[in-house]
């Protein structure tokens, strides 16, 4: 009995487009789907990133954190509620 210990170009490239098509169904799996009005589930958790700031929606409003998220335009070092001005 031969055993061959050796994958083909071919192999390889079955073996990583398999992978890759696997792994993008689990990360979009993350991701909250818009309504068919282009809303999303008020249950879903939502979360908007800048490039040092963030947004996210809990069950009593909006919170956020990161550069320039202060009231008056500083730094947010912990989470801070956004309410009505």
């Amino acid at each position: 009995m031969k055993i061959c210990t050796r994958f083909s170009f071919k192999n390889k490239f079955l073996f990583a487009f398999i992978a890759m098509v696997t792994f993008q169904s689990f990360l979009f799996a993350q991701c909250p789907m818009p309504e068919a009005d282009g809303t999303y589930n008020p249950k879903d958790d939502i979360i908007i990133t800048s490039y040092h700031q963030s947004i996210a929606k809990t069950p009593t409003g909006l919170i956020t954190w990161g550069e320039d998220m202060d009231f008056d335009g500083g730094n947010v070092d912990v989470i801070q509620e956004i309410s009505v001005a």
